[in-house]
């Protein structure tokens, strides 16, 4: 590889080489963020808490929460795919999400970045944009039990990487207000498995809303 880049100039490497957004130069960067794609990264963040009988209810209901969860039923108005045999995330495992934007279907490519789980008590998880994506960024979801409450954290950051994406989220504005919105949606529904009631798991091949 290096032998081939030897052969080709600073510009040729600038434009067919370099993934877009990647700075390449000849000595190190003044300015190391000035490629960046899209908007600047923001975060947007729901809560909610729901309260139980008892510690005991709480610690079942937080658990039957989790297992929504780890079949990423997060999410209102998208499908979520799994790789074929699966129906539970796993670390490292790569996802499918589509969602309907002015009556197209997008899909992107995610994958698992991080599953912690404290039986009863607290449970993260991170699922992080790829290449293959309508977003930079990434998804954290935490849940958390303080005797008979339980806490759910839903967290968004991310920027839109394509120029068209930033069109029709109609400006940066109404794009902030929208994913604020979305942001405590989610975790308001994810808050709603915080329940004692019977498991309606859902399969990979239903609408999860």
């Amino acid at each position: 590889a290096a032998a081939v880049m030897g052969q080709l100039s600073l510009c040729c490497i600038r434009c067919c080489v370099a993934p877009p957004g990647v700075q390449v130069s000849t000595g190190w960067p003044t300015a190391p963020f000035a490629k960046q794609l899209g908007w600047d990264e923001k975060l947007f963040r729901g809560e909610s808490k729901v309260e139980l009988k008892d510690e005991e209810e709480a610690k079942l209901a937080f658990e039957n929460c989790v297992k929504q969860v780890r079949r990423v039923n997060i999410f209102t108005g998208s499908k979520v795919y799994f790789p074929k045999g699966k129906d539970e995330i796993e670390l490292d495992m790569q996802l499918a999400f589509s969602v309907s934007i002015d009556g197209y279907i997008w899909t992107s490519l995610e994958r698992v970045a991080l599953i912690e789980h404290e039986e009863g008590n607290h449970f993260v998880v991170v699922i992080a944009a790829e290449q293959e994506n309508i977003i930079d960024g990434y998804y954290r979801i935490r849940g958390m039990r303080e005797g008979k409450t339980v806490s759910i954290v839903f967290e968004k950051i991310q920027s839109l990487t394509g120029r068209l994406m930033r069109i029709l989220s109609g400006g940066i504005e109404r794009y902030a207000t929208e994913n604020a919105k979305y942001a405590q949606n989610s975790s308001d529904y994810i808050a709603s498995h915080v329940t004692t009631a019977p498991l309606n798991l859902q399969n990979d091949d239903e609408k999860r809303n």
